[in-house]
């Protein structure tokens, strides 16, 4: 992870690009393996920069408020609701590790 991010900013700003576009996407695997990506990756500043840059923190707030408009909608099977409370959690912790 060290040496992913310590790249020049010609690297990181595309890869950063990318996380967004997963964030925003459909597929619950890639948006769950960006938040555990970017959570590791908060920790260099160069991601934090671009991660500004490229307006990411309202998209993590987003995905937040999905999760809890979700939870509002009956019924939900036991699954669905491990799925929803596994993807604010993880989101949550990139806040988290974001603001510290």
């Amino acid at each position: 992870m060290e040496r992913l991010c310590s790249y020049t900013r010609h690297l990181v700003a595309p890869m950063i690009a990318t996380c967004l576009r997963l964030l925003k996407g459909k597929h619950e695997s890639g948006r769950s393996h960006v938040t555990l990506f970017l959570t590791l990756g908060f920790h260099y500043q160069a991601v934090i920069e671009e991660f500004d840059k490229q307006g990411g923190l309202p998209i993590f707030f987003k995905v937040l408020k999905g999760v809890v408009e979700a939870l509002k909608i009956p019924p939900l099977n036991e699954n669905e609701v491990f799925l929803l409370r596994q993807k604010m959690k993880h989101t949550c912790n990139a806040v988290r590790q974001y603001l510290a």
